[in-house]
C-alpha cells in the first residue's frame, strides 16, 4: 500500500485580480490566477492525493483519491481506478468526477473500461470505452490501440478512435539504428467526420474549448541525428491538408 499527494497554492501579488470588462484593465484576465473559480484566495489546486493497494488482492491494482486515470487516454478524476490480470492479459475500470481548477464540476462524471493484451512477444492490443458528461456534453468515446515491435529498433503504433459516432486515426512508425545514433519518426493523423458543436475530444474538462473540428489528414516526417552522448540534432515537415472550405472549424 502506498500514496502520494500533489498540492500547490500561489497568490497573486501584483493585486489585479477580479477585474471586470472596463475597468483597471481591458482584458480582466492578466494573468492565469484571475481565472481561477474564486478571486482573492490562494488559488489552491490538488493534483494529486491518492492511496494504492497493489497486489494487496492477488493480480490487483486499485488506486483511490485524486488520481490520473491513464491507459489509452488519460483522464484526472476524483474517484477510482482498478486493474486485474498479468502481463499477458489484464482488463480495468474507471469512473469518477472529472477535475477543473476554472469551472464548477458537481454533476460531471467519467466513467469506462478496457482490456490490454499480449498475445505475443512485441506486440500490444488495448480497446478502450468512455462515457463522459462534462459540461452538458454526453459522449461516447470508444479508442482501439496497436503497438507492435516490427524490427530491431523499429517500432509502430495506431489508434483507432470512434466519438458517438464521428471517427479518427493516428499512426506512427518510429526507427532508431543505435549504431549510428540516428532515428526517423513518421506520423500519420486523419479525422474522418465532421465534428459538431454537440461532439468533442474530451481528454479533460476543459477541451471543449477546441471547438468543433472539420475532415483532415495531417503527415509528419522527422529525422535525427545523435552527436557525441549529450546531443541531437533533428529536422522535420508537416503537411496538414484540410477538407471543404477553409475557416474557424476548419483550420
Amino acid at each position: 500500500v502506498y500514496g502520494n499527494i500533489f498540492f500547490r497554492a500561489a497568490d497573486d501579488l501584483d493585486g489585479a485580480d477580479n477585474n471586470q470588462w472596463g475597468s483597471t484593465y481591458y482584458y480582466f484576465h492578466k494573468d492565469v490566477l484571475d481565472a481561477e473559480l474564486k478571486h482573492n484566495d490562494l488559488a489552491p489546486r490538488l493534483y494529486q492525493g491518492n492511496l494504492t493497494f497493489d497486489k494487496v488482492i492477488p493480480m490487483t491494482k486499485l488506486t483511490a483519491g485524486r488520481l490520473y486515470a491513464s491507459h489509452i487516454n488519460t483522464y484526472q478524476l476524483d474517484g477510482g481506478d482498478i486493474s486485474i490480470g498479468s502481463d499477458k492479459v489484464k482488463v480495468y475500470a474507471f469512473g469518477g468526477a472529472p477535475v477543473s481548477y476554472f469551472y464548477d464540476w458537481n454533476e460531471d462524471y467519467i466513467y469506462g473500461g478496457g482490456i490490454e493484451a499480449t498475445p505475443i512477444s512485441g506486440t500490444k492490443i488495448a480497446a478502450e470505452y468512455v462515457r463522459l458528461d462534462v459540461e452538458g456534453l454526453k459522449d461516447n468515446l470508444f479508442n482501439i490501440r496497436l503497438d507492435r515491435d516490427i524490427t530491431k529498433g523499429m517500432h509502430f503504433y495506431g489508434i483507432y478512435t470512434s466519438l458517438n459516432s464521428k471517427s479518427a486515426f493516428e499512426g506512427g512508425i518510429l526507427y532508431r539504428m543505435e549504431k549510428t545514433k540516428t532515428f526517423v519518426k513518421a506520423k500519420y493523423k486523419g479525422i474522418y467526420d465532421e465534428i459538431g458543436t454537440d461532439n468533442s475530444y474530451v481528454v479533460n474538462p476543459i477541451t471543449v474549448a477546441l471547438l468543433p473540428y472539420g475532415k483532415y489528414n495531417s503527415y509528419n516526417v522527422e529525422i535525427g541525428q545523435g552527436i557525441g552522448s549529450n546531443a541531437i540534432v533533428a529536422a522535420g515537415t508537416e503537411i496538414k491538408a484540410a477538407g471543404g472550405t477553409p475557416n474557424f472549424d476548419n483550420r
